[in-house]
């Protein structure tokens, strides 16, 4: 019989044996570095200036925004049109509107249908002092069933779709040259989509350095449901020197960034 008292200890060496031990973020990298921050906005545009003083704070280089409107567009524009001189907005029925905004030169933007999703990616190369880098801004099909009601079932029965969506647009992507992926994926880390890419070589920037699992956050009937949708993929060519889940509580989602380097 094992005596009470290594009952304990014993538990506590069997769950700090499956615990992760987190890098040291270093989000001012010595050299040349890019800044990536991507948002999902939420459409009903109920904290503008918030958010929109938050990305100014962000200093990022590169922004990638989801749920973008005619009113998120105007206010951007007002707020950003010397930081962000490159800019690009695709317009989308309901809550697809997207967005990238950037400091450096945007060149070859590709608007990607929607094919099995709802909503389009976009696809640009953004001439960055690092590398010219292919960014995919992506809003893939919220869990919800065919009737348009947000339900757990859905969640996972849409994940073939989801799926289906990413291997579109990466389809549309060069292999061989440096490429993010961001956006709002609406779904975890356990799903398909982000177990096919890493399978292909590419990294989630946030499982290296951010422990916090849930940058989504709903709430309806006064229950709250969390979730980490949002998600920023690198490809080989990139260091990712820190990696983060920022807490603005402006929107359903929360914004997530990274700093990378070249390898």
């Amino acid at each position: 019989m094992i005596r009470t008292r290594w009952i304990w200890p014993l538990i506590c060496v069997v769950i700090l044996s499956g615990c992760r031990t987190l890098r040291q973020p270093d989000f001012d990298p010595r050299g040349p570095d890019l800044k990536v921050l991507s948002y999902n906005v939420n459409w009903a545009y109920t904290h503008p200036l918030t958010i929109l003083d938050f990305i100014e704070q962000s200093d990022a280089d590169v922004v990638c925004l989801q749920e973008t409107d005619k009113y998120w567009k105007q206010a951007i524009v007002d707020q950003f049109r010397d930081r962000y001189p490159s800019r690009i907005f695709e317009g989308w029925s309901g809550v697809g509107g997207i967005a990238i905004l950037s400091r450096y030169e945007i060149r070859n933007v590709r608007v990607l249908p929607p094919g099995p999703g709802w909503f389009p990616a976009l696809l640009v190369d953004v001439a960055t002092p690092i590398a010219t880098t292919q960014v995919l801004n992506v809003h893939l099909r919220p869990p919800r069933n065919r009737l348009g009601a947000e339900t757990l079932p859905a969640a996972y029965s849409e994940s073939d779709l989801r799926l289906s969506a990413i291997k579109r647009f990466m389809s549309q992507t060069d292999p061989f040259r440096p490429l993010i992926v961001a956006g709002d994926f609406n779904e975890n880390d356990d799903n398909l989509v982000s177990f096919w890419l890493e399978n292909n070589g590419y990294l989630d920037s946030l499982s290296l350095y951010d422990n916090d699992p849930r940058p989504w956050r709903w709430t309806n009937f006064g229950a709250a449901v969390e979730h980490r949708y949002e998600h920023m993929f690198l490809s080989r060519h990139f260091t990712c020197t820190g990696s983060r889940t920022l807490r603005l509580r402006a929107s359903e989602h929360l914004p997530i960034e990274a700093v990378v380097t070249m390898k």
